[in-house]
């Protein structure tokens, strides 16, 4: 994980895709529920590790990484 700004960049991001939620999303918002389909998940999975310069480790790339702007966070691993 890469601290608590990870999650806030995520949410920024996240806002990107959902702009009818802008403001109203928390780390724990549910994504699906949203509104976010699977293109705009691989789209902000992309986006999230060039803006944090970290990755996502294979094992972690699933429906349940991205259920939340706080899961996409904690699964994230720094870039070597």
């Amino acid at each position: 994980m890469l601290g608590a700004d990870a999650e806030r960049i995520v949410i920024e991001l996240v806002e990107r895709h959902l702009p009818d939620h802008v403001g109203t999303l928390t780390a724990d918002s549910d994504l699906a529920e949203l509104g976010m389909r699977s293109m705009a998940m691989v789209a902000l999975m992309v986006e999230v590790e060039t803006q944090l310069g970290a990755r996502f480790p294979t094992e972690t790339i699933d429906q349940d990484t991205f259920r939340t702007p706080a899961t996409i966070a904690a699964a994230l691993r720094p870039t070597a």
